[in-house]
């Protein structure tokens, strides 16, 4: 057998964990060559950062078990055909084998003659018949592989679907493919899907495990306080907690300890001349370097929340792949990749600390931030770093690495100034310490085992649904359910999502009846802007946002009675040449209001998230005719991406999608849902000259996040 046959299969993610109360982060970095952390087909220096509260809750809607489970059976299939597949091969080949044994033992002599005369060390010499069917063997692999990726891939994707209890996003089923996928790009090592088989049997049993157990840990959550659970969750699984390996002293402590008097040397009882406590600091430059971007990254995450009314969470989500990439490639042999970010990084980081400043004067965390970008700037400007950009092999053969002459490795207790300084570089590599873990995980199991551990630690705890029982992680301090739903009684556990259509409320369709009579009054008159205008009102209220405002429970009757009669308002008069004119051209419902539907709306959120909605916008941005345009879009598929674009264009496109039969988590429907993450402020006057005060209302729900402006904003008129 191969050597690389006995080798244990292992994943081959390495994971790492920003741990913060607020805002914890998951960090997947790339180990091997098959892996790709973004599903973006790039899998060089590739690194993600994902939501951890996000991606434990979809994983917490599905059935991993069961899940698993499947995957084993679908590869002991596979394992069965590829036996029989081999067995009638070979059976085909050994009538051959037998007719040429003749001809190859006449051969034989000629053929160790010529091996005699082959010259190993000629670089010219043709290949021998060993390498030929080496390079064959490698290539029918390949081919062997691609095979059964077509064959698995759809596979995969139903198996997911069919365990999932509700819609999940497309980071966890990323994942999920990914370690199925894993499983198929590894044959080349060990070609046998029933080890496989067992590999995604014993992750079933072990999910499965992991879940019994940590319902039992939260238990003690009279008893213990959350960092304990976590120890006591982490001890039944081994877990390790910290392993950052940085050493911040390595200085000689010899406090005195108490002797006898000595009458026969007195010189040794007095005092001693030198320091007790010396202190140094013996990690690299680029270690530092690691450091300040992980406390920095954490700060960014933690200022996030209470920054939401603003430009600063958009700047996050724009810029934020930048920080696993650096924390990635840190070694010293990756340095031109770590080099790469660091523009991006500190243009970014100038922005969010001038938001933080301005909007949150005072904030301890957001002078730390000033003073941690400031200490990333000196670190970019650095002598080494200069070195290391001028001659890397030169700056490696001259030790350039570590930190002797650009910061201090040493500091007497008598200098201050420079104690200061390098206890201050100390509390930030301790800080990275607790803040930051990384390991390679070698299982799913493994993996979500962790996740469940680290938000424990962050002092995150799950909660039970009110409707399932089931546990999930909040996201908000009023969450009650957990967003699974029921296949059979096809009913979300979260009552806003299965709005009822209101049988007492009058129907849209009479007032879409009354505008068509607009709409041909319009024609006989010869006012085609006039009539083309109700046209599209009557659709907007018959196929828009009608029949979804009549059937909202969270509408009152006497909002959605306004909003009929205000929709109803234009008449047809000769004046009405520009509809965007009106006071209400196509009016929406917006957390308690009828508003102006013609304003504009920034909205941003992760491709992944939201596909459908992403590939909507994308298709509307293209049409030059349209009032909807790409502000931002990033690298990948399914990018985080921001658009301009109406807001009555935005919900009627929410809605079509919603209404689409294969949805099975609907979008937030603005202006009804998530009233708890938006900010509004009814007091700003819709006017063509206040460019100043033009935002109206912004916040982020379900990782959609919106800011709508008043009529004095218009992107084509920007610089």
């Amino acid at each position: 057998m191969h050597k690389s046959e006995k080798e244990a299969f292992s994943w081959g993610f390495e994971a790492g964990f920003l741990r913060s109360p607020v805002n914890p982060r998951m960090l997947l970095l790339n180990r091997t060559p098959e892996i790709d952390c973004a599903g973006d087909g790039n899998t060089s220096g590739n690194a993600s950062a994902w939501s951890l509260v996000s991606i434990a809750n979809d994983l917490l809607r599905v059935d991993l078990s069961s899940l698993f489970n499947e995957i084993g059976g679908h590869f002991r299939k596979r394992a069965n055909q590829r036996f029989y597949i081999d067995l009638q091969n070979a059976m085909r080949q050994s009538s051959a084998a037998l007719h040429h044994a003749q001809h190859a033992s006449i051969d034989c002599a000629a053929e160790q003659d010529y091996d005699d005369r082959l010259d190993p060390d000629d670089p010219d010499q043709e290949p021998t018949q060993a390498e030929l069917n080496e390079a064959e063997i490698a290539i029918n692999l390949q081919k062997q592989k691609e095979r059964d990726l077509d064959f698995f891939a759809p596979i995969f994707d139903k198996a997911i679907t069919s365990h999932a209890h509700g819609e999940i996003s497309g980071m966890a089923r990323y994942l999920l493919k990914n370690v199925c996928r894993q499983c198929v790009m590894n044959i080349t090592a060990i070609p046998d899907y029933r080890y496989y088989s067992c590999w995604m049997n014993n992750n079933a049993i072990e999910c499965d495990e992991i879940n019994r157990l940590y319902r039992a840990v939260i238990t003690t959550s009279d008893q213990l306080n959350k960092q304990e659970m976590a120890s006591l969750f982490s001890s039944y699984l081994q877990l390790e907690s910290n392993d950052m390996s940085i050493n911040a002293t390595n200085g000689e402590t010899n406090l005195t300890a108490p002797v006898p008097y000595d009458r026969d040397n007195p010189i040794r009882n007095f005092p001693k001349a030198k320091s007790q406590i010396e202190t140094a600091c013996v990690c690299t430059n680029i270690d530092l370097f690691r450091a300040l971007l992980i406390v920095f990254y954490q700060e960014c995450l933690e200022l996030t929340p209470l920054l939401k009314n603003t430009e600063a969470p958009s700047l996050l989500a724009q810029n934020e792949e930048f920080f696993p990439a650096a924390i990635k490639t840190s070694d010293p042999r990756q340095f031109r990749l770590f080099d790469e970010q660091l523009p991006a990084i500190i243009r970014f980081g100038e922005a969010f600390v001038y938001a933080a400043k301005k909007h949150l004067p005072g904030n301890e965390t957001a002078q730390k931030l000033e003073e941690h970008l400031n200490g990333i700037k000196r670190m970019n400007s650095a002598p080494f770093m200069q070195a290391f950009r001028k001659n890397y092999l030169e700056a490696m053969r001259e030790n350039q690495i570590f930190a002797n002459g650009d910061f201090h490795t040493h500091a007497e207790l008598n200098d201050q100034e420079n104690l200061n300084r390098l206890v201050g570089l100390q509390a930030v590599i301790s800080k990275a310490g607790e803040l930051y873990f990384t390991e390679e995980e070698w299982s799913f199991a493994s993996l979500y085992a962790r996740i469940l551990h680290e938000l424990l630690l962050c002092g995150i705890m799950p909660i039970a649904c009110q409707t399932c029982g089931s546990l999930f992680f909040p996201t908000g301090p009023n969450s009650k359910y957990c967003d699974r739903y029921n296949a059979a009684t096809k009913l979300y556990c979260n009552p806003r999502f299965n709005a009822k259509k209101h049988l007492g409320r009058k129907s849209p369709r009479d007032v879409a009846l009354n505008i068509q009579r607009k709409t041909e009054t319009a024609y006989e008159k010869g006012l085609t802007d006039c009539a083309h205008y109700f046209e599209r009102l009557g659709s907007f209220v018959l196929d828009g946002l009608g029949p979804a405002y009549q059937a909202n429970d969270l509408i009152s009757d006497e909002l959605y009675r306004t909003w009929l009669s205000i929709v109803n308002q234009p008449n047809c008069r000769a004046k009405i040449k520009r509809p965007d004119r009106l006071e209400y051209p196509y009016p929406v419902l917006w957390y308690g209001f009828v508003r102006d539907g013609n304003r504009y709306v920034q909205v941003e959120f992760p491709g992944a998230e939201h596909p459908t909605l992403f590939e909507c916008l994308s298709q509307l941005a293209e049409s030059p005719q349209s009032k909807c345009t790409l502000d931002y879009k990033g690298p990948d598929e399914h990018p985080y991406s921001s658009w301009h674009v109406k807001l009555h264009m935005l919900l009627e496109i929410i809605v079509q999608i919603n209404n689409a039969d294969h949805v099975a988590r609907p979008i937030p429907l603005l202006g009804i849902d998530g009233p708890e993450y938006v900010w509004t402020d009814p007091t700003v006057q819709d006017t063509w000259s206040t460019p100043d005060a033009c935002i109206y209302s912004t916040g982020t729900i379900d990782d959609l996040s919106f800011t709508v402006y008043t009529k004095g904003y218009d992107p084509e008129k920007q610089d």
